[in-house]
């Protein structure tokens, strides 16, 4: 007889981020482990698949990736003046907190007002819900953990707190009074859950060590079903693929990570022959600091800045380059970096191209390239150098183990989250110590 698992989380296909294919990718992967996955969510836009049936999904409310980054022109009255005030000294005082390193991110506002919504329709979901033996809540926001401890002990289950990031571990410059903050309020969101789910061995061992509880390692796998659908409606636009051998990066740029770019670009001085096409999608701030960094080593005419497209065409230059760049923090500061797993990095695993990864000496990511056999990672530009001469002299060294690669596939990830529910929900205490 089929379990049933309800998974609180804010992101949801059909919005594309990593939150939203986490569960997106995972949960059709269940049922044939004996799971049935029940998704309460947000109304979402963008261009993943859903691939749950509908009467399985509860959304209300909207996630914070869609809100309208700016309020609609309104008619100028006294009410509208003083609501405009009211968001401007909002605004003012977000970006001082953010300029004095002083946010708590664990309290974002707009989270807050999904979980009222949550609340008010408490009722209404319980309803809808078939009988449930476990729930899982995806952190952050916090609201979706604080969601899912509630109607866990409504239902009398237990649940499973999933940690993609820790919001007191977010490196960079930050108030301690802020950081300590954050470790406050996920000591109070996470003292009901029986257990963490997780997404690399480094956060997995810090919460572990922090919680006191046992944390499983589910990755955020390459699913070849959901990209697939993803891409069909998009397949016309991939003839307007770039085609130009060389390094390739989609995504965003992040501050954190501008020092691995630089030494992208130092490794390139060293490189006449390589080129760099990065498919950007900002901010423009770091596009230029990328810029003058490469004027000022000489490499500036091999550095190419494409607008965002299609994910087809993304897809088909990715197959087509040297190598696939994955960009991640240098600084051995903060333990938490060191467990980072950018999004797109699995995704990369299966394409037979070799993957670059620049990041610290000791991520997590450096032994999955070498189990895979797909890449290298590399922390200085003199590495980054002796690996693009390795992948231009034989790029079938790096064409992947068949095997290793498809131990991080979505399937493969589901099948291990369903024995692990498995094992939580049949309340045997020491299974969960040895998850």
């Amino acid at each position: 007889m089929a379990r049933n698992v309800l998974i609180v989380t804010e992101s949801f296909p059909p919005t594309n981020d990593i939150a939203a294919r986490r569960f997106g990718f995972l949960a059709p992967h269940l049922e044939r482990h004996g799971w049935g996955a029940w998704v309460l969510t947000t109304q979402g836009e963008g261009p993943l698949p859903v691939r749950l049936p509908a009467e399985r999904l509860f959304r209300i409310g909207r996630g914070s990736n869609t809100l309208p980054r700016r309020a609609p022109a309104e008619p100028a009255d006294r009410r509208n003046t003083v609501r405009r005030l009211r968001q401007f000294a909002w605004s003012t005082l977000r970006r001082t907190i953010d300029l004095t390193g002083s946010r708590v991110f664990s309290l974002y506002p707009a989270n807050f007002a999904w979980r009222r919504c949550v609340e008010n329709r408490r009722d209404e979901i319980r309803s809808w819900l078939p009988p449930i033996d476990l729930v899982i809540g995806s952190f952050m926001p916090a609201a979706a953990a604080m969601i899912a401890a509630n109607l866990a002990h409504d239902l009398r289950v237990p649940w499973l707190a999933d940690i993609r990031d820790l919001a007191s571990e977010i490196p960079g410059r930050r108030n301690p009074l802020a950081r300590g903050l954050d470790r406050l309020i996920e000591r109070r969101l996470f003292r009901t859950a029986a257990g963490f789910l997780t997404v690399s061995p480094t956060l997995a061992e810090l919460l572990s060590n922090v919680h006191r509880r046992a944390a499983a390692v589910i990755y955020n796998g390459w699913d070849a079903d959901g990209e697939r659908e993803g891409h069909a409606e998009g397949s016309a636009a991939a003839k307007g693929a770039h085609q130009s051998p060389g390094l390739y990066y989609a995504g965003i740029l992040y501050p954190h990570r501008m020092a691995a770019a630089f030494a992208v670009l130092e490794a390139m001085a060293a490189r006449p022959g390589v080129r760099w096409t990065l498919r950007s999608l900002g901010p423009a701030v770091l596009e230029d600091r990328l810029k003058r960094e490469a004027r000022r080593l000489n490499v500036d005419d091999r550095l190419e800045i494409l607008s965002a497209c299609d994910p087809t065409i993304v897809a088909r230059e990715s197959a087509a380059a040297l190598a696939n760049l994955v960009l991640e923090e240098l600084d051995r500061r903060h333990l938490a970096t060191r467990g980072t797993l950018t999004g797109k990095f699995l995704k990369l695993l299966p394409l037979g191209r070799p993957v670059l990864a620049v990041a610290r000496s000791d991520s997590d990511i450096g032994p999955i390239l070498e189990r895979t056999a797909t890449g290298r990672l590399c922390s200085t530009p003199a590495q980054i150098v002796d690996f693009l001469d390795a992948a231009a002299a034989a790029p079938a060294e790096f064409r992947g183990r068949r095997a290793a690669v498809a131990e991080f596939s979505m399937e493969v990830q589901a099948a291990r989250l369903a024995g692990l529910l498995d094992r939580y929900a049949g309340g045997d205490l020491a299974a969960r110590s040895a998850a």
